[in-house]
C-alpha cells in the first residue's frame, strides 16, 4: 500500500515538470510563428502557468521540510582546499598546452600534405 502511495507522489512530480517542459517547449515552436504581442503574451502566460505549477509543488510539501532538505545537501558538498584548487588548475592548464600543440602539429601535417597535393 505504501509503495503505490510512493508510486503515485512520483507520477505527480513527473506529471509537473512533464507539463513545465511541454509548456516550455511549444513556446519555442510558437516564438517565430506570431508577431511581438502574441510572443509577449504567451511567453508571459507560460511563465505563469509554470509559476503556477512550482508553487503548487512547494506547497504539498513544508517549508521546514524543504529547508531542512535544502541544508542538507549543502552539508554534503566537498569543497576542494586551495591547494587541491590550484593543483587541479595547473593540471588543466598542462593538458589545454599540451592539446593545443598536438592540433598545432597536426594541422601543419595536413597543411603541408594538402598543399604538396595542390601543387604536384
Amino acid at each position: 500500500m505504501n509503495i503505490i502511495k510512493d508510486f503515485n507522489i512520483i507520477k505527480f512530480f513527473i506529471n509537473k515538470y512533464a507539463y513545465i517542459l511541454l509548456l516550455f517547449l511549444l513556446s519555442l515552436f510558437f516564438y517565430n510563428k506570431f508577431n511581438i504581442f502574441l510572443n509577449i503574451l504567451l511567453t508571459s502566460l507560460i511563465i505563469f502557468v509554470n509559476i503556477f505549477i512550482i508553487i503548487k509543488i512547494i506547497n504539498k510539501k513544508k517549508i521546514n521540510v524543504i529547508i531542512n532538505e535544502i541544508i542538507l545537501e549543502i552539508n554534503k558538498i566537498f569543497w576542494p582546499t586551495h591547494l587541491e584548487t590550484l593543483r587541479n588548475a595547473f593540471i588543466i592548464t598542462i593538458i589545454i598546452v599540451l592539446t593545443s600543440l598536438i592540433l598545432y602539429f597536426l594541422d601543419n601535417i595536413v597543411f603541408y600534405f594538402i598543399n604538396s597535393i595542390i601543387f604536384l
